[in-house]
């Protein structure tokens, strides 16, 4: 775009180009998506062996949102980055000389916010609408095989006895731990005080990374019989 030299609208026209870019973000929003329902799935099997953890509907639908949300901020990074390269800077009708820019840098932290979007998202969208973790703040929503599919479960264990553990994916609690990479370019405002802390899923007060543009932080699901304390 720098070489070219013309308005990013001439790229933004290009059909070739939107695909491009739209194909490669939303193959990382998918992977780490991806990645984060396996770490939800992962967490329950060890509750219950025989859960098998899926990618839904509404997965799909949101893997399509944050794709778009990241095709949309990608623009937006770029024209900035366009105008930080590409234009000058003048005081009393001298050219200024702009101070080093580290573009490469600021492509990262794009990628951080793509990659630990979907990450983050697919465990909290998991741990949501699988365990009934939200009964424990009085919300609806949760997944519940005694609620919903009553007579299913009843007659699936006629025929298998426990064998699904159905009733026992109900009895499990969830939380989310967040955790920063713990190194030196960990922000130390922004997410270092939530370090290592627990939250409800439903609390309204989690903090729900990416927190800034190269945020690495995550949420590590924590299934139990118990609510998890650190």
């Amino acid at each position: 775009m720098r070489e070219f030299n013309v308005p990013i609208d001439f790229f933004k026209n290009s059909r070739a180009l939107r695909f491009q870019i739209q194909s490669v973000i939303r193959k990382k929003v998918q992977d780490a998506y991806i990645i984060g329902i396996e770490t939800v799935g992962d967490k329950i099997q060890r509750k219950v062996p025989s859960f098998e953890l899926f990618l839904s509907v509404v997965d799909v639908e949101t893997i399509k949102s944050i794709s778009q949300e990241m095709y949309d901020q990608w623009w937006i990074t770029a024209e900035k980055l366009l105008i930080r390269e590409t234009a000058t800077i003048e005081k009393e009708n001298v050219k200024v000389e702009k101070k080093a820019f580290d573009v490469e840098s600021a492509i990262e932290g794009f990628s951080s916010l793509v990659v630990f979007n979907g990450y983050n998202k697919a465990v909290t969208s998991k741990l949501q609408n699988v365990i009934a973790a939200s009964s424990q703040l009085g919300l609806t929503g949760a997944f519940s095989f005694s609620s919903l599919f009553s007579k299913l479960a009843t007659t699936i264990s006629d025929v298998f006895g426990s064998l699904l553990g159905l009733e026992r994916i109900e009895e499990l609690k969830a939380q989310e731990i967040f955790l920063t990479k713990e190194d030196e370019k960990v922000d130390p405002v922004i997410c270092e005080p939530f370090n290592r802390q627990v939250f409800e899923v439903n609390d309204p007060e989690k903090p729900n990374p990416p927190l800034h543009r190269h945020c690495r932080c995550v949420l590590i699901p924590e299934v139990s019989d118990e609510p998890a304390t650190l």
